[in-house]
């Protein structure tokens, strides 16, 4: 597809990844996306694992370090704070999740992973989807 010079695209890339000693299946999508700067976009998580009950969304920069933007514990949503004008979230943490992330600028173009998490006072398991890339 063409784009205009003064649409500054956008892209979000997916890999899917997931990793456990009892591999179960997080999805994410959409697998790729070009948006123009100030758009909003959706990003999709999804499981069906048993007593997971918390969705994880990170964002990892250019030096590959991971940063929290929020998560959900069952239908409690809870964005960083100095996030809460830029992203929502919406679903719930047992089985999806929407991430919204508003007003696109270029330093939005990054890799974006939804994970999904146990909790109880003896056990935490965390199974990792790694999709979403920005780039500007």
């Amino acid at each position: 597809s063409y784009l205009l010079p003064f649409l500054s695209p956008l892209q979000v890339i997916q890999k899917p990844y997931c990793s456990s000693s009892d591999v179960k299946n997080v999805y994410q999508t959409p697998p790729d996306l070009i948006k123009n700067k100030l758009d909003s976009t959706d990003l999709y998580c999804s499981h069906a694992i048993q007593d997971f009950d918390f969705i994880l969304w990170y964002k990892q920069s250019t030096n590959n370090q991971l940063y929290l933007l929020g998560y959900l514990n069952m239908n409690l949503k809870n964005p960083e704070e100095a996030l809460k004008n830029k992203i929502e979230l919406d679903g719930n943490g047992q089985n999806n999740s929407t991430l919204t992330i508003k007003n696109l600028e270029p330093n939005d173009s990054a890799v974006y992973f939804c994970a999904a998490k146990m909790h109880s006072a003896t056990v935490l398991c965390f199974l990792l989807q790694k999709p979403s890339s920005f780039t500007a």
